[in-house]
């Protein structure tokens, strides 16, 4: 009996030993993962020239903004949105105002105005049907 118990004894030993310590890895920052980001609307436009949006043109609207469960885009032509980031084009020159506004859960909301400028593809900037 003796034997047995010296012969568990050993095996448990050698069984413990051979474990290896396991450490969990983190690959982000727990702490940011379950940070709540206030509620702020915020984007960015993406063409190739800014300084130079012609008519027609496809304008690329990045949303960068934070918080939020739900959006819409208004963009200064009647037109709306409620894709993340959208793709449009202007058909006719002139200013407009795209405003991207950002609703929370709890009915909060936050917009971000910016003014583009769509320029004229014809020369002297007259449209051929007079407009």
């Amino acid at each position: 009996m003796r034997r047995l118990t010296v012969l568990l004894f050993s095996a448990l030993l050698l069984n413990s030993s051979c474990k290896k310590e396991t450490v969990p890895v983190v690959t982000e920052d727990p702490a940011e993962e379950n940070e709540i980001k206030p509620l702020e609307a915020k984007f960015t436009i993406t063409v190739s020239d800014a300084n130079n949006i012609f008519e027609n043109q496809a304008i690329k609207f990045n949303n960068l903004s934070t918080g939020y469960s739900t959006l819409v885009w208004e963009f200064g032509n009647s037109t709306k949105s409620r894709l993340t980031s959208p793709e449009i084009s202007y058909p006719i020159h002139g200013y407009y105002s795209v405003k991207l506004i950002v609703f929370d859960d709890k009915g909060n909301r936050s917009e971000s105005v910016q003014d583009i400028s769509i320029l004229c593809n014809f020369a002297g900037a007259v449209h051929p049907a007079g407009g």
